[in-house]
């Protein structure tokens, strides 16, 4: 009976996530006092958990209406607002919200008596307040993204500038308007016949290229074109590149004088007895080219590109200096000189390590390539520009909008117009977004601003999704924003709630998804993503079904597939 679900603390009606059936690590996230950000994997029970906060919160503004105005109990829905991807996540979210509550408000009416502690002049206000959310339920702020801001827009016009009485081009309506304002881009592009059009051929491989990346681009403008904007009117240089880089020029320099030539010196004094190698020979040229640094920074960074490819054997492995590779043959040594060079390779070992270990980060890092990219960024630039004015102006020929503009419109009033910001603060108390790891900067921008009034982390957001899932990078999802503001979380003592268990699939299949996963995907590695975590082990959340886990080589997948076809059609 789910009015067990229902606790008192301090005097004040809870719902207890673990009476819900929810797992420990979901109850830790159904959390409302603080701000969440989980990672939730397929089958993890993810919809179960936001739903059952998303309930304890209705609990809550139900009680306070109950104190507030006994008389007529009203709470106010739009104080928790739910974001998520697509209309189909928004219904079935709905769904499950509505489902759970008519279960504790029908099991709340048969209670003879109100629960211990809870004062019983307000329980019965209490119960009409959850019958007033329950019949209202439909009106809940639970939408897409885009139906968001649709609303915002018409409900504000003049603060966030939107065009009146509009209409939402979705994906399907808007592809083609922007494949036909590309084409008439490309073509005032042939025809100028300047210097951009060679740059954006040159790199993108022809026309059909470049009307792909157009295309996409417009669809992406509100993330992508204020950089692209920047290089297009000669903000890009070279200088304000290199400042933004993650190893500094300046700490660049530190890591060649101190960590890189010493190295390369010491290996080349160790082995110089011996024998020539390829590797003593890139070696020895890397050493000479890095002692007098050329004075173009883009070369500097290329020479501690070189040192890491030279160290790095995969991986951030390091290059054992030790190996025949380096030393050559032992044969090939004067007498008594291998031991000594071999006993000194091995002491570096520590100092190979270390700038092997960079790989991850010299992924990040500038190149010589990036000369030739800059003005090939300025180019594509103006090119979006021109791509952009075209499209806004067709989309304002029809008194339209599509999702971009739906959220630049919002983003930018959140941005300029505090009055409206404040409106919005004041009305969604709670934001939790679904499906985080498809959200863009855009997006996030506007989940921050309102769920933080002025920086301060209230408790007011919640987040879940998993990164391994980013299905939407086609619409302008970015993973790279969950990976940032987990290690924002992370760093204000809040780290991610991982929901460890998959309620899904049979525990068979679990147990061979950690045997085969674990051994290759456990270790942190520099080459992956940041927002690729090493593998956790999966926890089974469904008692065992009877199956077991059957696996087939190439060998045999052809005599396996007819044997499973006769199987079935007994």
């Amino acid at each position: 009976m789910s009015a067990a679900w229902l606790v008192v603390r301090e005097g004040r009606p809870d719902l207890d996530p673990v009476r819900m059936g929810l797992t420990a690590a979901q109850a830790e996230a159904c959390a409302v006092d603080r701000e969440i950000l989980v990672r939730a994997g397929a089958g993890s029970g993810k919809t179960a958990t936001l739903s059952a906060r998303y309930l304890r919160l209705l609990v809550g503004l139900a009680w306070d209406a109950a104190l507030d105005d006994p008389a007529f109990p009203a709470p106010d829905l739009d104080r928790v607002l739910v974001l998520t991807f697509t209309e189909k996540a928004a219904r079935e979210m709905a769904d499950r919200c509505q489902a759970r509550l008519r279960d504790l408000v029908r099991a709340l009416d048969a209670l003879p008596v109100p629960p211990a502690g809870l004062d019983a002049t307000a329980f019965p206000p209490f119960v009409a307040s959850l019958h007033h959310l329950l019949d209202h339920i439909d009106a809940a702020r639970i939408s897409t993204f885009h139906g968001f801001c649709a609303r915002l827009l018409r409900e504000f016009p003049a603060e966030t500038g939107a065009p009146p009485a509009f209409d939402v081009l979705d994906e399907d309506e808007a592809m083609p308007l922007r494949e036909e304002v590309t084409d008439a881009c490309v073509a005032a592009l042939l025809d100028a016949g300047g210097p951009d059009l060679g740059l954006l051929l040159d790199a993108l491989g022809g026309l059909p290229a470049l009307r792909v990346a157009l295309t996409r681009l417009l669809g992406e403008r509100g993330t992508l074109l204020p950089g692209l904007a920047r290089h297009a009117a000669g903000l890009g240089s070279l200088d304000a590149f290199l400042a933004r880089a993650a190893v500094l020029p300046a700490e660049l320099d530190r890591r060649l004088g101190a960590r890189v030539l010493p190295l390369l010196d010491a290996v080349l004094a160790a082995t110089g007895p011996g024998p020539r190698t390829p590797f003593r020979d890139r070696l020895a040229d890397l050493a000479a080219r890095t002692r007098a640094p050329p004075a173009d920074p883009l070369d500097r960074y290329d020479r501690l590109h070189e040192a890491v490819a030279l160290l790095d054997t995969g991986g951030g492995v390091p290059r054992t200096l030790t190996h025949a590779s380096v030393l050559g043959l032992k044969a090939a040594w004067p007498t008594g000189a291998y031991a000594g060079a071999k006993a000194a390779l091995a002491a570096l070992a520590p100092a190979a390590a270390e700038v092997a270990g960079w790989v991850g980060e010299c992924r990040t890092l500038p190149n010589g390539l990036d000369r030739a990219l800059l003005p090939v960024l300025a180019a594509l630039g103006r090119a979006l520009g021109d791509a952009a004015a075209r499209y806004e102006a067709a989309l304002e020929a029809r008194r339209a909008l599509d999702f971009s503009a739906l959220q630049a419109h919002v983003a930018a009033a959140v941005a300029a117009e505090p009055a409206f910001l404040a409106r919005l603060r004041d009305r969604h108390r709670h934001v939790m977004v679904d499906e985080f790891q498809d959200t863009d900067a855009v997006q996030w921008s506007i989940v921050e601003a309102v769920g933080r009034p002025g920086g301060r982390l209230r408790g007011g957001i919640f987040l879940v999704g998993d990164p391994q899932q980013a299905i939407y990078g086609f619409r302008g999802g970015d993973v790279t924003v969950f990976s940032a503001v987990e290690a924002g979380f992370g760093a204000l003592g809040s780290p991610a709630v991982v929901l460890p268990h998959n309620f899904r699939s049979d525990p068979a299949l679990i147990e061979w998804f950690n045997a085969v996963f674990q051994p290759i995907l456990g270790s942190p590695s520099p080459t992956r993503p940041p927002w690729e975590a090493p593998y956790q082990p999966v926890e089974a959340g469904r008692p065992p079904g009877g199956g077991g886990v059957t696996v087939v080589t190439h060998a045999e997948e052809r005599g396996e597939a007819a044997r499973l076809a006769d199987a079935r059609a007994v």
